[in-house]
């Protein structure tokens, strides 16, 4: 053995009967702990997207109208068929709020109070009560004949609209 430290680096090549791995050996091994290392990640990221991928989806499964006297009851029963719960923070009346008729629109069954969730497969149902001739803030008059276009918002932005006729 040499004294010197520089000497503590070199390899010594008196032992000849000793063998290293063969680079065909190091191969396979570095080979394995990268594909294992990659199945991980690729687990690690899908569980990272899966949150960002899902999507939300609300489908009219009915909508009517029926003329009650003085006013008009809309009924709506949608699912959410998506991948992923929702919200439902608004309802428009051909693109106004409901409470910004004159007089305003009153909520009912699963549309009151705003917002109210809409978890996937679950079927909502709700109403909409408008007075014969309510009026925008632009004076436009619900009457019979006229098209309502009903729109619902979700929290995540979406909007889902249906039309019904008045009768």
């Amino acid at each position: 053995m040499p004294s010197s430290p520089a000497g503590l680096f070199r390899l010594d090549r008196s032992e000849k009967g000793r063998r290293a791995f063969s680079s065909v050996l190091a191969t396979i091994i570095i080979a394995a702990i990268t594909i294992a290392i990659v199945v991980a990640g690729s687990y690690w990221l899908g569980g990272l997207v899966k949150p960002f991928v899902g999507y939300e989806k609300l489908e009219f499964r009915e909508v009517y109208v029926v003329k009650n006297g003085n006013e008009y009851v809309v009924t709506v029963r949608c699912v959410n068929t998506g991948s992923k719960p929702t919200s439902i923070d608004l309802i428009a009346l051909n693109g106004v709020p409901t409470s910004d008729y004159e007089p305003a629109a009153a909520l009912g069954l699963d549309f009151d109070p705003l917002p109210f969730s809409c978890e996937t497969g679950v079927t909502k149902t709700g109403t909409i009560t408008i007075q014969v001739g309510a009026t925008d803030p632009g004076g436009n008059k619900l009457s019979i004949g006229s098209t309502l276009t009903i729109t619902l918002y979700t929290t995540n932005g979406e909007s889902y609209p249906t039309s019904v006729v008045l009768p």
